[in-house]
């Protein structure tokens, strides 16, 4: 009895510890996306303002501060996208910031437990779905701005997403809401500020902030 009591205590101690590291590392992933958002929709504007967009990758180094104790860690590398927004190359920076926008995706879609870590795997489903609903606002923020307009599908993404997270009991999402503030965003026009509450509206939901 007391062995399985302990076997317990230390599986409730591991799935913890999981949940921490998960939601340090969106929380510091959240800030890397913002960032990596911002430049590409820097790029879109019909006079880009370099200085701008050296300013966010100079951010990119000093938001990054993950440091996971038990989950496999996330190495992020902003060389690329710094290099090519100094020379002020829009291709190149367009390609290195989704490179690194592909990078944390990826980690969040591919992360699963270990085998003995099976008891968290509602933890790890629940980060790669709150990145998969983070991900597709910022997509329909950034088709607005440039002036693609809302797409059906990402918008439907988005609704899928944020039902998937309806279950949770710490969790209030409201796609309505939010999409109400994606429709206030128009291209040629400053931006930012929207862009910024729907963030922090989606944040909010999500329990991010």
């Amino acid at each position: 009895m007391l062995e399985s009591q302990q076997k317990t205590t230390e599986t409730d101690e591991k799935v913890f510890m999981i949940k921490n590291d998960l939601a340090l590392a969106l929380n510091s992933s959240i800030g890397i996306v913002d960032l990596s958002f911002n430049i590409l929709m820097g790029l879109g504007e019909k006079r880009i303002d370099w200085d701008r967009l050296e300013s966010y990758t100079e951010s990119l180094e000093k938001t990054w501060n993950f440091k996971g104790q038990i989950i496999t860690p996330l190495t992020l590398d902003f060389a690329g996208v710094s290099a090519a927004v100094k020379k002020q190359v829009p291709k190149a920076t367009s390609k290195e910031t989704f490179n690194i926008l592909k990078a944390i995706y990826s980690y969040f879609d591919g992360s699963k437990p270990d085998e003995n870590q099976k008891d968290a795997n509602v933890e790890f489903q629940k980060a790669k779905t709150i990145v998969l609903a983070y991900y597709t606002l910022n997509d329909l923020m950034f088709a607005k701005v440039i002036g693609e307009g809302v797409a059906e599908t990402e918008s439907s993404a988005l609704e899928t997403a944020l039902q998937g997270l309806a279950n949770e009991p710490d969790l209030k999402v409201n796609f309505e809401e939010l999409m109400t503030c994606v429709a206030k965003l128009s291209p040629g026009v400053e931006n930012k500020a929207i862009v910024e509450d729907t963030r922090i509206l989606l944040k909010g939901q999500l329990k991010l902030l």
